[in-house]
């Protein structure tokens, strides 16, 4: 509908209508290309006068071509490609319900996982509290009876003391003094064990590393980073909304590989913070000769002795818990969360500990000298010359591979994966029987077992056994100097983390960031070097 121009509103033709809305009745038979709008002739010369103008007709071939061109265009390309989209977008929408379907039950068990694991250190505390509790009612029961005993037998004696003075006869009374003792001896109370419990009040930090961290990230936040990108420049490499709603996702054949520039995720703090000095929480010898340990939760560990068929379960006083035999010599030994690995080079098998009997999952083609299990389940093995994936089956995933005139690995004895990069790092006794050097070293490795770099070390060392704690860092055994050395995940030197007077054969951290140490194969110390 057309309105007045005086009234100084704005005059709009409807679609498809063929008269002028300021002339009444006058054909619109003109384009005026100044202002792209249809004209009659009285507006030629009134309200257009001056313009470019041109007859209607002589633009209608050109216009033709425009529609036929955006027909086929239309036909050719988008007619195709809005149902591949939307089959695409369909398959995404379904993907991405079981992707997050997935994640959700991830999250779940291992949620879960925590549950039965809080719950384990909950009942052993409580286990070794009651454990406690009736040994010291055992004591204290029996000092109880003897002193009631004692009671008895002092008001007897008393009376007949009485008696003798009151009516006793000379000989009673020499009688009487005869059996009265020097002093009253009273029994003596056995010295009762300590039993105290700590709780932390700040758990948050710890429940968080050891639950797991992940990025999360929205689509605003990818809209907004999209759009500070572009208002700053920094537009390479960042992709449309569209295509960067799913970061993590693979392309597919037709799509080209694309860079996102994602806002960066928050990690859970992997920092620590090191005491000045290390403190020894506790100290014993162990009933049983130790070359490799594997601490689980705070107070138990996993151990065994390489000339032995047979696996210990002992708590941090070195109490045996469970004395697990093989059928065959166990070399070395792995905890996982769920389970204890070992190996042995006698029959080449490599075996898991199950419902505690040690059952061979696999055997290798040489002797294996040691074992650990990775973050993702498969099982690393050491053998003379090369370091080898295999799957929990036996399967073999990857094998080091050493460069041309280069032994990569000659004497491996331990290995260890970090929790942070999951790079792998093994300690190389290089025998010269397997071809080496004669200079025992640590080696780190990625993940594909491929070489990073040989660690260096202040002084001459002997390294001998090696692990990780959950920040990263890397504690070495270091045999001839009877010392721990302290290193960064990257392998940089850090310190001395402890001297001792014995040579040190095994290190483990457990759970709550303890350091366990065996030093002679026998004694054992439970070192704190971290600030909790």
């Amino acid at each position: 509908m057309a309105t007045s121009l005086r009234k100084g509103q704005i005059v709009v033709r409807a679609q498809g209508q063929t008269t002028c809305v300021y002339h009444k009745g006058n054909t619109l038979d003109w384009f005026c290309e100044t202002c792209s709008d249809l004209i009659c002739a009285t507006c030629v010369s009134s309200t257009h006068k001056g313009h470019d103008i041109i007859q209607l007709s002589l633009l209608t071939p050109d216009n033709k071509r425009k529609i036929r061109n955006f027909i086929e265009k239309a036909e050719k390309n988008e007619l195709n490609q809005i149902p591949k989209e939307i089959a695409s977008s369909a398959d995404k929408l379904q993907k991405n319900l079981v992707h997050f379907e997935k994640l959700a039950e991830v999250v779940k068990a291992q949620g879960e996982k925590l549950k039965e694991e809080i719950n384990v250190l909950m009942n052993q505390t409580i286990s070794h509290l009651k454990q406690l509790q009736e040994e010291h009612s055992k004591v204290l029961q029996n000092y109880k009876s003897q002193m009631e005993e004692k009671l008895k037998e002092l008001q007897e004696r008393l009376k007949k003391c009485k008696e003798a003075l009151q009516i006793g006869t000379d000989l009673q009374v020499c009688d009487t003094i005869t059996r009265i003792p020097p002093q009253i001896t009273l029994p003596t109370l056995q010295d009762l064990g300590t039993a105290s419990f700590n709780p932390n009040q700040n758990p948050e930090e710890i429940l968080k590393q050891a639950f797991g961290s992940g990025s999360i990230i929205s689509c605003d936040q990818i809209q907004r980073h999209f759009r500070q990108g572009h208002a700053q420049g920094h537009d390479d490499g960042v992709v449309s909304a569209r295509s960067s709603a799913r970061p993590d996702s693979l392309p597919t054949e037709n799509e080209p590989r694309q860079k996102v520039k994602a806002p960066p995720s928050i990690p859970v703090s992997s920092k620590c913070e090191f005491l000045p000095e290390t403190k020894v929480l506790y100290e014993w010898e162990s009933p049983c000769r130790i070359t490799s340990i594997c601490p689980t939760v705070i107070d138990r560990a996993w151990t065994c002795n390489f000339v032995s068929d047979t696996v210990t379960h002992m708590t941090r006083e070195g109490v045996v818990l469970q004395e697990i035999q093989s059928h065959t010599k166990v070399t070395d030994i792995c905890h996982t969360i769920h389970s204890v690995w070992a190996c042995s080079n006698k029959d080449n098998s490599v075996m898991e500990l199950v419902s505690g009997t040690m059952i061979t999952r696999f055997k290798t083609d040489t002797p294996p000298k040691c074992i650990y299990v990775t973050k993702n389940g498969n099982v690393l093995v050491g053998m003379k010359n090369k370091i080898t994936e295999f799957t929990q089956a036996g399967k073999p995933m990857v094998t080091s591979k050493s460069p041309p005139g280069i032994q990569l690995v000659c004497s491996p004895r331990k290995i260890s994966q970090c929790p942070v990069s999951a790079n792998i790092v093994v300690i190389d006794r290089d025998l010269t029987v397997e071809g080496g050097s004669g200079r025992p070293h640590v080696l780190m490795m990625d993940r594909n077992l491929q070489n990073l770099s040989r660690l260096e070390f202040k002084g001459r060392n002997d390294p001998y056994d090696v692990t990780y704690d959950a920040f990263g860092n890397l504690i070495v055994a270091d045999i001839d100097n009877c010392c721990l050395h302290l290193l960064s995940g990257a392998g940089q030197y850090l310190r001395v983390l402890h001297t001792d007077t014995d040579r040190a054969l095994a290190v483990g951290v457990d759970r709550g960031g303890i350091l366990w140490a065996v030093f002679r194969a026998k004694f054992i110390k439970r070192i704190q070097y971290i600030r909790k």
